[in-house]
């Protein structure tokens, strides 16, 4: 964040509002060490209050559950499938991130 002038949440919504995943720190933060698959980088963005969700491994075994068990996912086409579902059901992709993530985890 330091070397592109980044010191609060709405530098970071400026650099990135227009293109989320296709910017200077997207690019920079995929490259970290452990880093690659970008769920972190998606949580950043839903902490920063932009529209994004989370594909972690809830997000996957749900979205698994329902495509069906031969269907392998990234974490890239995780988040279009849950972005465009948030589209078409006229929902925030937060709340449906949450849902999706508490049905996985069984809590509803």
């Amino acid at each position: 964040m330091v070397d592109h002038d980044i010191d609060t949440v709405e530098d970071l919504v400026a650099m990135v509002r227009a293109s989320p995943t296709s910017n200077p720190i997207h690019h920079a933060w995929t490259k970290l060490p452990s880093q690659r698959s970008g769920v972190t980088y998606s949580y950043l963005m839903l902490l920063a209050g932009l529209p994004s969700v989370k594909p972690d491994r809830m997000v996957l075994r749900f979205l698994t559950e329902v495509l069906g068990a031969d269907v392998t996912l990234t974490t890239d086409h995780a988040f279009e499938l849950v972005m465009a579902a948030a589209d078409a059901l006229d929902a925030s992709p937060r709340t449906l991130d949450h849902a999706i993530w508490r049905a996985a985890s069984g809590r509803g």
